[in-house]
């Protein structure tokens, strides 16, 4: 497979994705998807585990959408603590 590079300024974020046709394609794919902590509409994209704890070097296996207000609560924090959070046991 063939590594392309494109820019992106799709109305939910902008940048540089590096990758296959694959990569690419899932991208536009879950361009449309809810928000993967509350189901809501999703307006961001997320990394599960945050780029601060390494989650920049995994990839589109990353990623997910997530609405704004989930996207800001969830910052920083790894994923389990996060939803430990939301439920209130933590």
């Amino acid at each position: 497979m063939r590594v392309v590079k494109i820019k992106i300024k799709d109305g939910i974020g902008s940048g540089v994705i590096t990758g296959t046709n694959y990569v690419l394609r899932y991208f536009r794919d879950i361009k449309h998807d809810p928000c993967a902590y509350c189901g809501g509409p999703a307006n961001t994209r997320d990394h599960v585990i945050p780029k601060g704890m390494g989650g920049g070097n995994l990839g589109y296996q990353n990623v997910v959408m997530a609405c704004r207000k989930c996207n800001q609560a969830k910052g920083n924090k790894p994923l389990l603590r996060f939803l430990l959070k939301r439920i209130g046991k933590v």
